[in-house]
């Protein structure tokens, strides 16, 4: 819905809890919900999200992104 959360933990707390519903990590600051998807560019290495946000994809995990075009 847009709205944000603060919380005081690091995205890897979370992250066991996200990969079971889904989500991928992509970078060290992105979890992503790959439904959320709207463009892959291999080019410059992001993600464009369907709410406009971009997400970066790190070099080391570019493999998590193999399936997408």
């Amino acid at each position: 819905n847009g709205k944000q959360k603060l919380v005081a933990h690091s995205i890897k707390f979370f992250e066991p809890y996200l990969e079971t519903h889904g989500f991928l990590r992509v970078h060290r600051s992105y979890m992503i919900n790959p439904n959320h998807v709207k463009e892959y560019n291999q080019i410059d290495e992001y993600l464009m999200m369907t709410n406009g946000q971009k997400a970066d994809i790190s070099r080391r995990r570019r493999f998590i992104l193999k399936d997408f075009k």
